[in-house]
């Protein structure tokens, strides 16, 4: 029995705010960030390796595309 206006943990989620909203925002966040870094980093790596320094901003650029669809791909159902 539910008791109207009790702390209940399953009506954490629906308030704004909460820490599953967080955690959203933190995980969302994150592969945004994820993405870019690592394929910009290994793009200057192969750039300063291969002598193309154009190669970084292409890594930076698929690594933000590729997070943006696995951030659709995996929050865009819901």
């Amino acid at each position: 029995m539910r008791v109207h206006g009790a702390n209940h943990p399953d009506d954490r989620s629906e308030k704004p705010g909460s820490a599953a909203d967080h955690q959203l925002g933190v995980s969302l966040l994150s592969t945004l960030l994820a993405g870019p870094i690592m394929f910009g980093g290994i793009a200057w790596l192969l750039g300063r390796w291969w002598g193309q320094p154009w190669l970084p901003a292409v890594g930076i650029a698929v690594g933000m595309i590729l997070s943006i669809y696995i951030i659709w791909m995996r929050y865009g159902k819901q």
